[in-house]
């Protein structure tokens, strides 16, 4: 990172803790978004102190604030967000007698505050959320899953899998299921730079990373 992008960088960060309206503050998250590092360093900053979202380096295409995103959520590292991606977000209760907002936002004017709360999201590392997927609210995403463009995921994805549709359903697993539990236990999301670095051939043969590194364990 230049000289230039670290001190714009820390002018448009002290414009964020002092401005309160939440359309400049979205203004200045994007460009700060535009001159970060590769790790996103100050993107996630920012995320954990002002919203309390937690974000993994390397991840990328999630670090968006469009008012959806439950405090308290976690996106892992080296997580993949493609465009137009929604997490979170309130969902009408569905067993009362009416579905509309009057009965819990205090901004009708029915009442003083809310009385449902949104649910924050976990999406364990190295997941892949394809072109305009929907992730809602209380929703887990395992470890190494693919979620297909288009897909709206109301339920919890287990880790590898390969998942699609309205709602989204597993298409198929990516790797067998002894493989996958090595994968868990290797845990490669975790190792520094240089270890990646080192090893990075070994990550386009499946077969020879898992039978290398499980004997590491």
């Amino acid at each position: 990172m230049s000289k230039l992008n670290k001190l714009l960088i820390k002018f448009f960060l002290l414009c964020f803790k002092i401005i309160k309206y939440n359309k400049v503050k979205i203004a200045l998250f994007k460009i700060i978004r535009r001159l970060d590092d590769d790790k996103h360093s100050n993107l996630i900053f920012l995320l954990k102190k002002y919203y309390n979202i937690e974000v993994g380096i390397y991840s990328y295409g999630c670090h968006k604030i469009d008012g959806t995103i439950e405090s308290g959520s976690i996106i892992g590292r080296f997580c993949s967000f493609a465009p137009g991606v929604r997490i979170g977000g309130l969902n009408h209760p569905t067993k009362w007698i009416t579905t509309h907002p009057i009965l819990y936002n205090g901004k009708y004017n029915f009442f003083d505050d809310k009385t449902v709360k949104a649910k924050s999201v976990i999406i364990e590392d190295d997941v892949w959320i394809g072109f305009d997927a929907i992730i809602l609210g209380g929703v887990k995403i395992g470890k190494g899953a693919i979620v297909g463009a288009g897909s709206v995921v109301t339920k919890n994805v287990l880790p590898y899998s390969i998942v699609a549709g309205n709602p989204a359903k597993v298409i198929k697993f990516r790797f067998s299921n002894e493989e996958i539990d090595s994968l868990l236990k290797i845990d490669w999301c975790c190792w520094g730079q240089s270890k990646i670095v080192k090893y990075i051939d070994d990550f386009k043969k499946p077969q020879i990373f898992i039978e290398k590194f499980s004997d590491l364990e």
